[in-house]
């Protein structure tokens, strides 16, 4: 049986990603509450409601450690922002990619969405 995850729990993430991928970078609950997303220095992981049972999905794509992460306001998109220069935009239901945006020279550390 799995657990939901909230705000009383969510510090089992800290474990849990610990073990894996290094250090974490940011946290983020998506704007509908179904998904929390965490960004680290392998990439970033996407839990949908639950710990146990499903593994987060995870999404690589990005040749630096993730600094940055956040939901659009209607919890369909995804944005990173990473150590490796680049901004990438993926589906939050399924992680697949959509654009890659590479306008910067440096490391981009933070990422957000408009409200509107």
């Amino acid at each position: 049986m799995s657990e939901s995850i909230r705000a009383t729990n969510a510090h089992q993430l800290t474990e849990l990603a610990q073990s894996r991928c290094g250090f974490i970078s940011e946290l983020t609950w998506s704007p509908d509450g179904a998904m929390l997303a965490l960004a680290h220095g392998g990439g970033f992981w996407v839990w949908n409601d639950s710990f146990g049972g499903d593994p987060p999905r995870v999404s690589e794509g990005h040749t630096g450690p993730v600094k940055g992460i956040a939901f659009d306001p209607r919890s369909q998109v995804i944005a990173t922002a990473s150590a490796d220069t680049t901004v990438r935009l993926w589906m939050a239901d399924s992680g697949q990619a959509i654009t890659t945006v590479r306008a910067h020279d440096r490391a981009v550390n933070t990422v957000a969405f408009s409200p509107d």
